[in-house]
């Protein structure tokens, strides 16, 4: 009833529900698994059609990630879908952009020393884990060298400690190294 619901509501217009399919679960309302991912794909695309934030989180988490076997990496096309859903304020995009980070530290693949890479991954972090702990932003501090709890900043100086929604968020335009 809940899918019907959506449904209509999706066919009536509205983006947001639109973009809801790419995140609900329906095993059990639409058995065939290439049905329930056409009807996702088909309601995402529309949803992106009107530019509903939501949806571009979820394109552009898709672009960047490369972990849906029907969306390939892009990243290119990522960052401008992810950069505009931030914006609007959807955590899942600052989610996205922050764990790509995240992943290169767990795996010693982050480069520390790199200020601005720094800034721009403590400032996704910390917008991403205002909404869900999931982004396991705390996987990350602990990977920082710093001496104590207190100097969480040492490898930023005092003034460069990073703000939510700040200018340290911003992306390279175009080069950006994965």
């Amino acid at each position: 009833e809940a899918v019907a619901m959506l449904t209509k509501a999706a066919d009536a217009g509205d983006a947001s529900a639109m973009c809801a399919f790419s995140v609900i679960p329906l095993w059990k309302t639409i058995d065939s698994y290439e049905d329930r991912r056409a009807l996702g794909k088909k309601m995402r695309e529309r949803g992106l059609a009107q530019n509903h934030p939501a949806c571009m989180a979820y394109q552009g988490g898709m672009y960047l990630l490369g972990n849906v076997a029907s969306v390939p990496k892009n990243i290119e096309a990522a960052f401008p879908l992810l950069f505009e859903s931030a914006r609007h304020g959807y955590y899942v995009a600052a989610s996205r952009l922050f764990y790509v980070r995240k992943e290169k530290a767990l795996q010693g693949q982050f480069d520390f020393s790199n200020r601005h890479e720094l800034k721009r991954a403590l400032c996704w972090g910390r917008l991403a884990e205002q909404h869900t702990n999931w982004a396991r932003f705390d996987l990350f501090l602990g990977q920082l060298h710093c001496p104590t709890p207190s100097s969480l900043f040492c490898a930023l100086g005092a003034s460069d400690r990073p703000r939510a929604a700040s200018s340290s968020c911003r992306e390279p335009s175009t080069g950006y190294a994965m």
